[in-house]
């Protein structure tokens, strides 16, 4: 999906940080463990072409699939699962040459430890976790081989919500910050995100008996996008998204298998398609 991300570059967000700009959460990397380990699969393989040439998006597209994927860099990500669905492996690979691998380490069910490694093997970023269970907090210290550190931890209410999350460098100085409002039914109701202590942006989220149906993201930049949601046999079937005056952006078509797993994601602009999504899972 062709989202812009509300965290600026160069801050971090390798660990339990939500995408701001993040679509409602069907099949993501995680609940695609969920249904994977009920039909018995530990690997999903999800390959992304999107064209080399960036100003395609602001062009018409190609007419068909195999047009856009002559014309693309195809990125691929092989997911692994353990027996119990937890994403414990994702190699990523570009061209078909080796990126990096991100690897998870579990403790009764939670995440303790995650490190990247690049092409030759060498660690790059590696992260762990203390919990504080009293104040209901989750801390990720992100450590480079130098020993530079980065912390991101997260707060949570009563109810087991994700109430804030941060950024902080060794100094304990807040490198950005996001607070989450919730509804009386826990739905995720809006986030508001703030770095080096000004504000960036805010997003707003609307539900229908329980399903995502809209999400609106203002930027303090002046930057403007909302995102309708439409769904079919209880499954995302339609993401379309627009600009301040109501012209349609692009938008995403999805297809699954009769498991529910996601098999396709097609992203078009005036029907043209721009980005291709292919999943498999074995």
């Amino acid at each position: 999906m062709i989202i812009p991300a509300l965290i600026a570059a160069g801050i971090i967000i390798f660990a339990l940080v939500r995408n701001s700009m993040q679509e409602p959460p069907d099949n993501t990397a995680e609940e695609a463990g969920d249904i994977m380990k009920r039909c018995g699969y530990t690997k999903r393989t999800v390959t992304t072409y999107s064209p080399a040439d960036r100003s395609v998006y602001a062009s018409e597209g190609f007419v068909t699939e195999d047009e856009l994927i002559e014309a693309s860099v195809e990125r691929k990500t092989v997911d692994e699962y353990d027996a119990d669905g937890n994403l414990i492996r994702q190699t990523y690979y570009q061209d078909n040459a080796f990126v990096k691998t991100e690897t998870t380490e579990y403790r009764d069910g939670n995440p303790v430890r995650r490190e990247i490694r690049d092409e030759k093997d060498r660690l790059i970023r590696y992260s762990v976790v203390q919990e504080d269970e009293v104040n209901h907090e989750m801390v990720w210290y992100l450590y480079t081989p130098e020993d530079e550190l980065i912390g991101i931890s997260e707060v949570y209410d009563e109810k087991g919500n994700l109430a804030e999350s941060f950024a902080f460098d060794s100094d304990d100085v807040k490198l950005y910050e996001t607070l989450y409002q919730y509804s009386e039914k826990n739905e995720l109701t809006g986030m508001t995100t703030w770095i080096g202590g000004k504000l960036v942006g805010t997003q707003t989220f609307l539900y229908n008996k329980g399903r995502q149906t809209e999400s609106i993201y203002t930027g303090e930049d002046g930057t403007y996008y909302r995102h309708v949601f439409e769904y079919k046999s209880g499954h995302l079937n339609y993401s379309r998204q627009y600009d301040r005056n109501g012209r349609e952006i692009t938008n995403d078509r999805y297809t699954y298998d009769k498991n529910g797993l996601l098999l396709k994601d097609a992203v078009f602009k005036s029907n043209k398609y721009i980005q291709l999504v292919l999943y498999s899972y074995e």
